[in-house]
């Protein structure tokens, strides 16, 4: 048993360093703070939002956010499970822990060291594919949904309002979840840039949109980046969004990860 695993009860949430030396985290877009606590994680689709406890192969540790994409698969950024420059390369080990709401719940955690990263990022980093998978050693209870993904990403994003929901370590060391809503100031057919507050520690969270025929909530994209050089505004956070070709890849991911399908964790 690793040193991780025996102290996680006394897990403090550190200020971790940009993945490329600069600001490429999370920030607070005006000059008040506009995140609210989310009152009833254990309720969908908050209790599909994981709080991630990362350790790298340099034995720092870090704290993320991740969603449950399937009964074993957990989305996250890239940059959570293979960052050269904050873990030294792959995670270690991860602990996941949904709809987290205070403290350590053992009983609805998993511990994983099975990761994988899209190939344009683990492969040259490149910031639209900052996107990777956890996948879980069992299912884990309490959670009976997963977060869809949507079907098609809609052809005008600008002004639309999204979502952002995760794990910020300015409040409460990261224990406790924290959402705002926004709009979409701007967007490619790679990225969105969005008005909405963050943190270092939600890096890996859904972006969150609501279907207008459903009035369900489906995965826009993944977030991974505060104010830096890649954002076409200097006040406005930003992360890829699951083209067609990377949601292909994460129904992959998730059909590897239901082959022989362990019991849920009890």
């Amino acid at each position: 048993m690793s040193n991780f695993q025996r102290d996680y009860n006394n897990w403090e949430n550190p200020i971790v360093p940009s993945i490329f030396g600069m600001a490429t985290f999370s920030s607070v877009t005006g000059n008040v703070d506009r995140r609210i606590k989310v009152e009833n994680p254990k309720s969908f689709p908050w209790n599909a939002v994981c709080s991630l406890m990362i350790e790298g192969e340099n034995g720092k540790r870090q704290s993320g956010t991740g969603w449950l994409a399937g009964p074993r698969t957990v989305i996250t950024a890239g940059h959570c499970v293979y960052s050269r420059h904050s873990l030294g390369g792959w995670a270690t080990a991860i602990y996941a822990v949904p709809g987290r709401n205070g403290g350590f719940p053992h009983h609805h955690s998993s511990l994983s060291a099975t990761f994988k990263t899209l190939e344009g990022w683990h492969g040259s980093t490149e910031v639209d594919f900052d996107i990777g998978c956890i996948t879980l050693d069992k299912p884990l209870v309490g959670v009976e949904e997963c977060l869809e993904m949507v079907d098609t990403i809609p052809p005008n994003l600008e002004g639309s309002l999204v979502t952002i929901s995760g794990y910020p370590s300015d409040r409460s060391g990261g224990i406790y979840q924290y959402m705002h809503r926004g709009n979409i100031t701007k967007s490619t057919s790679s990225r969105a840039y969005y008005d909405i507050d963050t943190a270092i520690g939600q890096s890996g969270a859904p972006l969150l949109i609501a279907d207008t025929a459903t009035r369900c909530w489906q995965v826009l994209g993944v977030h991974t980046n505060g104010f830096d050089s890649h954002a076409p505004d200097s006040n406005v956070n930003c992360g890829p969004l699951l083209s067609q070709s990377i949601r292909e890849k994460l129904r992959e991911w998730i059909t590897q990860d239901s082959v022989s399908l362990p019991e849920a964790l009890d």
